[in-house]
């Protein structure tokens, strides 16, 4: 007796065992189905980028390249001499944030992007390694 009670104990907490698996993947891949994935804007193409700083700016031109999962990658020319600066960067949906790199025979500077996507131009904040905190619009070279 004491065998058929604990086979029966037994049965039943693999049966439920077994329901909440089923249940927890059921959940999971439905929860997965029903989140559409984000698209990311197309910022991938040459850019002027008019740039307002506290003590310089002007207009940058870029090129940029974008992949499938939103990594930027490119060059920028910026408005002073002959210092063609590295782009690398990502887009996660509207929102692109970038890094240029000045080296070389230039003096070493970082600008960093911040912006939003919106009707095919981006805007946004800058921060200047040597020239500060400003802001900046940006529209298709076209």
């Amino acid at each position: 007796m004491k065998n058929i009670f604990r086979r029966t104990i037994a049965s039943a907490l693999i049966a439920v065992t077994l329901l909440g698996v089923m249940g927890a993947t059921t959940a999971g891949i439905a929860g997965a189905q029903s989140k559409p994935a984000a698209v990311n804007a197309n910022v991938g193409h040459n850019w002027h980028y008019d740039i307002a700083l506290p003590v310089a700016g002007g207009r940058w031109d870029a090129i940029l390249k974008q992949n499938a999962a939103g990594k930027l990658t490119g060059f920028v020319d910026p408005p002073f001499g002959d210092c063609a600066a590295r782009a690398m960067g990502h887009v996660n949906g509207n929102s692109v944030n970038m890094t240029w790199t000045i080296g070389g025979a230039c003096q070493a500077e970082t600008v960093k992007l911040s912006g939003t996507v919106k009707s095919g131009h981006i805007s946004g904040t800058v921060m200047d390694s040597l020239h500060g905190k400003g802001t900046f619009t940006a529209g298709r070279d076209l």
